[in-house]
């Protein structure tokens, strides 16, 4: 009994300290993602382990942008501000908004339209800037990809392409872009260099997408759709719910900051981010 007793007590004593040192390693990763948000807002975005995730639970709505935001395209958030692209295609003009998040007032905004590219994509932060695509508002048609001073919303050409490109989301040095309903994906380098070209892996017309930890987080209608970028393969469909105005969650902008995941759904004056976390699957919680 005393040896059992003892071998249950060093087993007891090891799986301790191994959730000690878990617990440390994600305070450790905190502080250093703290650190690096002083230079970057892209930088703090904490890792998520997207293979082990049964869904997503609601933790806040932001109060509505106070205004006519035209319809929305893309979204990225950082602790200070909310930013994301919309369209007005009435006045053929494509916009950057810049909002403090601590008022939900708005900081800047940029039009980027240029002659007949005046669709904004879905967008995301790579190399010290946002890249966003400028397309004319029909399918197979061209787009400008543009690289945007999260801080001044300046902006310069960084390369254009022969195709509608919907979506911008950058993983390490590629700049990854999807044309119209997402059928297929470009993988650019930073100068338009094309490295690769996939076809859709689920068939699904993607309105926006992040890149995070080697998976893309793509969002439309009700489906939240985790792809793993090296196998290039679905490896989780998370159903998501509507808006308080009855719109699918994933109709248009969604953005991955601080480990959770948020949505720009709504168009116009009903325009909010919904905040969400992700719920772990039950055998990941066993486990911690």
């Amino acid at each position: 009994m005393a040896i059992r007793f003892k071998m249950e007590h060093a087993q007891n004593t090891n799986l301790f300290a191994q959730t000690l040192m878990r617990k440390a390693a994600v305070v450790c990763i905190s502080a250093v993602c703290l650190f690096l948000a002083s230079f970057s807002p892209a930088f703090c975005s904490q890792t998520v382990d997207y293979k082990n995730i049964q869904g997503i639970e609601l933790v806040s709505v932001f109060p509505p942008f106070g205004t006519d935001v035209h319809h929305v395209q893309g979204l990225f958030m950082t602790d200070e501000h909310v930013f994301f692209t919309s369209v007005d295609k009435y006045s053929a003009k494509g916009w950057l908004h810049k909002y403090d998040r601590r008022n939900m007032k708005l900081a800047a905004s940029r039009n980027l339209a240029k002659g007949l590219y005046v669709h904004p994509s879905g967008f995301d932060y790579g190399g010290g800037a946002f890249w966003i695509a400028m397309a004319v508002y029909k399918r197979e048609t061209a787009s400008k990809i543009f690289e945007v001073d999260p801080e001044t919303l300046k902006a310069r050409i960084r390369f254009e392409v022969e195709d509608h490109i919907g979506l911008i989301a950058r993983d390490g040095a590629a700049v990854i872009g999807a044309n119209w309903n997402a059928e297929s994906f470009y993988f650019w380098d930073e100068d338009g260099s094309l490295l690769e070209k996939r076809e859709s892996p689920t068939g699904i017309g993607y309105q926006d997408c992040k890149a995070d930890s080697g998976f893309l987080v793509c969002v439309s209608g009700n489906k939240l759709d985790i792809i793993d970028l090296k196998e290039w393969r679905l490896v989780k469909r998370i159903e998501i719910g509507d808006s308080q105005v009855g719109n699918a969650m994933g109709r248009e902008g969604v953005a991955l900051h601080g480990g959770r995941v948020y949505f720009l759904p709504d168009d116009g004056i009903d325009a909010r981010v919904y905040e969400f976390r992700f719920v772990p699957s039950v055998e990941q919680d066993a486990q911690d």
